[in-house]
């Protein structure tokens, strides 16, 4: 008994050691670095409205948007801005073409494509390249949402693309991860206790709708189930100049993180026992999911234009899943070019976040140049200079 006490009194005593040491390292950001996103408060209004059918449409008020390392490392800045229908694209977008030389393509993706949080994205470094290589002037509408998917593009092509028949010459789905999996996506930003739970400052709401039922989506902001993330904060501009001078850092509270480092670690490993697998060979065992994709489907009839999916960042099974969902739409399928070699990798990307810092959005869209010019070439007319 007396050796089963001190047995795991000593293992007590190691592991309250373990807590120390490891919330020590935590708390000064040598381990367990996070990356925040931020958002400047300058609208008074907030900056991002929760709106039933497209998600959520940004204000016209610019305001300085970025990622940061826990530890004050600044990894990426930019603008975030909505433009005339609240989306992510800098330029008035016109439902008509101002010049009939122009050929128009509809965008739409998530983050890696809607890329407020850096300087420029992808899509404007391609819509760059591609505008060098011929005397056509090539357009590339943003019509993405960041955090959305699935349901998402279907609101926009009902009630945007289609409603105001935009006139575009064709489409391009930038596929990311499970976007093909992701139900309706909303967000807001809450103004000081205007939440119901007296938020003592501004903060970003994000929800997902728990069904594929579009009958279902909430119509109202009080409807919709969201959380506020620590991962996202909204800040006043004198902090966000103390960010851009390398003067801010996390202030990072005592906490038992050693404990809660194994209690993730638990749920994790359960995970990877309980985790689903795909019910159907395509991807898709919703019916109501299903039932999104036929509406899209007959969307594209009407719409009768070139349309492209190109996947990019995404598993085996996620591959799968586009390449099914772009069959049952008409359109052509590609996925991102697997890069060979690039000599500073990780300027690539946001530190442990995955996005692409602006290094990273320029390497894709010459990486993918190639390919996504030869679809381009196939189903439009192109002159050489």
């Amino acid at each position: 008994m007396k050796n089963a006490a001190l047995f795991f009194g000593s293992l007590l005593l190691v592991y309250l050691f373990a807590e120390v040491i490891y919330s020590a390292l935590v708390v000064n950001h040598i381990v367990k670095r996070r990356t925040i996103y931020f958002t400047e408060a300058i609208d008074p209004n907030g900056h991002i409205h929760f709106d039933s059918e497209i998600g959520y449409r940004m204000s016209k008020t610019p305001a300085r948007y970025g990622s940061i390392v826990s530890d004050g490392r600044l990894q990426s800045m930019g603008v975030l801005v909505g433009n005339n229908y609240g989306l992510p694209d800098k330029r008035t977008f016109f439902p008509k073409k101002p010049d009939s030389t122009v050929t128009r393509i509809a965008v739409l993706g998530d983050s890696f494509t809607a890329s407020q949080f850096t300087e420029r994205g992808w899509l404007s470094f391609f819509q760059d390249s591609l505008n060098k290589t011929g005397t056509d002037s090539i357009e590339l509408l943003n019509f993405s949402v960041d955090g959305g998917g699935l349901a998402n593009w279907h609101g926009i092509m009902e009630s945007i693309i289609l409603k105001d028949e935009f006139d575009i010459d064709g489409v391009i789905y930038a596929i990311c991860g499970d976007d093909l999996s992701r139900t309706f996506h909303y967000r807001h930003e809450y103004l000081r206790g205007d939440d119901g739970n007296q938020l003592s400052s501004r903060a970003v709401g994000v929800g997902y709708h728990d069904s594929w039922l579009t009958n279902s989506y909430p119509l109202e902001l009080d409807e919709a189930e969201m959380w506020f993330s620590d991962g996202w904060v909204v800040m006043n501009s004198d902090e966000i100049d103390e960010i851009e001078g390398g003067n801010w850092k996390l202030n990072k509270e005592w906490s038992a993180y050693f404990t809660l480092e194994v209690f993730d670690l638990c749920l994790r490993a359960l995970e990877v026992f309980t985790k689903p697998s795909l019910a159907e060979p395509n991807g898709f065992s919703d019916s109501n999911q299903l039932e999104i994709i036929e509406r899209m489907t007959a969307m594209h009839r009407t719409l009768c234009v070139p349309t492209l999916c190109l996947s990019l960042c995404a598993t085996n099974e996620q591959n799968i899943q586009a390449d099914s969902f772009a069959s049952m739409i008409g359109a052509s399928y590609i996925q991102e070019v697997q890069p060979e070699f690039h000599h500073d990798w990780e300027s690539l990307y946001i530190e442990g976040d995955g996005h692409w810092t602006l290094a990273g959005a320029e390497f894709f869209a010459k990486n993918n140049h190639n390919q996504l010019q030869a679809w381009i070439n196939h189903n439009f007319t192109l002159r050489d200079d």
